[in-house]
């Protein structure tokens, strides 16, 4: 307490000792060097001028200055560092088997009731779920997905092509380690075949052959000349006024 009122104390009221104590305290405060030990009264007052007109330093910690990233080297550690939760979420659906189809008859088993028989077992391969499945299910377990079906065929494009290249033992690049290992079903059906609309063209077997639109065209011709033939009789019947 007492340093402090000296501290405030003018200059020309100081001895030489009271302005060494002044200014080594002004300097501990500041951290700054102390008074030099052959300093004479002028250089005393001179750094206490100094070290009154200094500001002191903050009490509270500073905090860590904040290091710019390369936006380049941020984007590549993110996608080869940082696991994906939506990618591998998305790789653990398209590789799950939903059925098994036998490839001479055509029939399909749920996974949940098929059982491999010993005779059979290589006429049945695996079938998963439609791209469209897949992408619900995501979005389903992941709100905030926007995953979409053309995202989920580049994913097996990327799995297919690791799978190559690891056959050809060449060196996969880092960012495709993740699509390594992933079996994928043999098969996936097209929407179109789990009784969904087809608006595009319709199939070769399901057109009219030449006799039928033939036929339907007779037919039509048939009702409209009888309709015709019934207007005229009811308006010939009808008395003048």
């Amino acid at each position: 307490m007492e340093m402090q009122q000296a501290a405030t104390t003018p200059l020309s009221a100081m001895d030489p000792a009271t302005m060494r104590a002044v200014y080594n305290y002004l300097a501990e405060e500041r951290g700054q060097p102390l008074a030099p030990k052959r300093a004479d009264r002028f250089e005393l007052g001179k750094g206490i001028a100094l070290l009154r007109a200094t500001p002191k330093p903050s009490s509270k910690p500073l905090a860590p200055a904040r290091r710019r990233r390369d936006p380049v080297v941020t984007v590549a550690r993110a996608v080869a560092d940082r696991p994906s939760i939506i990618r591998d979420c998305a790789l653990t659906e398209l590789a799950r088997v939903v059925a098994y189809q036998n490839v001479l008859t055509g029939k399909v088993v749920s996974a949940d009731c098929f059982e491999e028989g010993n005779d059979d077992g290589d006429q049945w391969i695996t079938v998963g779920a439609t791209y469209a499945e897949v992408a619900a299910v995501v979005r389903k377990q992941i709100p905030k997905s926007r995953i979409s079906p053309n995202v989920l065929r580049r994913f097996v494009h990327h799995v297919k092509k690791v799978a190559t290249m690891d056959e050809a033992k060449q060196p996969v690049p880092p960012l495709l380690e993740a699509y390594r290992n992933v079996v994928l079903p043999e098969r996936r059906p097209k929407p179109r075949t789990i009784g969904a609309t087809n608006h595009g063209r319709p199939d070769k077997d399901s057109r009219p052959t030449r006799a039928a639109a033939a036929a339907a065209r007779a037919v039509r011709r048939n009702r409209r000349a009888k309709l015709g033939a019934k207007r005229g009789a009811s308006g010939r019947g009808r008395k003048r006024s």
